[in-house]
């Protein structure tokens, strides 16, 4: 009986020693199984994928962070859900290098990120009339300065020409440039008209002094919007396309598109609006100078496929229009 029993717990313990054997074979199996997808795959990835980083990249401050892909100058065989970005230490708002960490199957690569300020100041500037004797300063001539850095601009009277453009004092009419810096050291020169009159209230201006004629033109045909001439004197026919004078036309045509829009944001108006605008330039009487421009604002709405012209103006040197179609009765 004795043995009996003895034979029975043996044949107990080796049935128990044998499952716990398949089940830790198992249990091996399975982990030698993961361990090799792990390293065998990565492998494979690594092999097929071609990944190389550029040194750096530039974005604009104040501007939006750069798609991750464009941090690569060759990458193939890799999906952008397999690329990890860290833009955290990147700051839009201030100039400077900034590093990126990039992890891709698990290896990890350091980029850098430039923002930059290229972009000049935004300097709008108006016109100036006064009586002789009267005083005047740089902010006569200001309208507005912005900068995409959102940083002041720092405005100046140009004394890169040799001219103390603060010394005016004689009746005539005057062109002063104006100089807007940002902390980057971009910059956009301006011009504006100063015009002093004599205490008559007239300008007096010797033609003969003028090489391509006075500042005369056919006021019954044109609307100025912008006013170029210099000392009573027309400026030279070359120049109508010249950055200076068109930024100050682009200038005034975007205050004045920024106006509208928002004139007619106020407006419940069915249909899709259209903003044509133009420029011409103007010579004087002679025909040898050139004297300004006129900018022509035209609103049209589209309804039912038929287009109709709702506002038509011309801008006139103050800022005021000179409709030819007023239909809502704008100001």
């Amino acid at each position: 009986m004795a043995r009996k029993f003895f034979n029975s717990r043996i044949s107990s313990q080796k049935t128990t020693m044998q499952i716990i054997i398949i089940v830790g074979s198992l249990i091996g199996i399975i982990i030698c199984f993961l361990i090799a997808h792990h390293f065998l795959s990565k492998p494979n990835n690594n092999n097929k994928a071609t990944i190389k980083l550029r040194d750096r990249i530039a974005v604009e401050i104040n501007s939006n962070l750069p798609d991750k892909t464009l941090l690569f100058s060759e990458l193939e065989n890799v999906s952008e859900d397999e690329i990890e970005v860290s833009f955290d230490k990147v700051d839009l708002t201030k100039v400077g290098d900034y590093t990126v960490v990039i992890k891709v199957f698990g290896e990890e690569y350091h980029a850098t990120v430039q923002v930059l300020d290229t972009q000049a100041p935004e300097l709008i500037l108006k016109d100036l009339e006064l009586e002789e004797g009267k005083k005047y300063s740089l902010d006569d001539f200001i309208i507005d300065c912005t900068d995409n850095s959102n940083e002041q601009c720092a405005i100046n009277f140009n004394d890169t020409t040799g001219i103390d453009y603060t010394a005016y004092s004689a009746p005539g009419n005057y062109v002063v440039q104006i100089v807007a810096n940002d902390s980057s050291n971009n910059k956009v020169v301006q011009e504006a008209n100063l015009t002093i009159k004599s205490k008559d209230g007239e300008i007096h201006v010797d033609p003969s002094l003028c090489t391509f004629g006075n500042d005369e033109y056919d006021q019954d045909q044109y609307i100025l919007a912008l006013k170029v001439t210099e000392n009573g004197c027309g400026r030279d026919l070359n120049l109508y396309q010249s950055d200076i004078l068109l930024n100050g036309v682009n200038a005034i045509m975007e205050q004045e598109t920024e106006k509208i829009q928002k004139e007619f944001s106020k407006l419940n108006i069915e249909g899709e609006k259209n903003l044509n605008r133009t420029s011409q330039p103007v010579l004087n009487l002679t025909g040898n100078g050139l004297v300004g421009y006129t900018i022509h604002m035209e609103v049209s709405i589209l309804n039912d496929d038929v287009e109709e012209v709702v506002e038509s103006y011309y801008l006139n040197l103050d800022g005021s229009r000179i409709y030819s179609i007023n239909k809502y009765n704008l100001e």
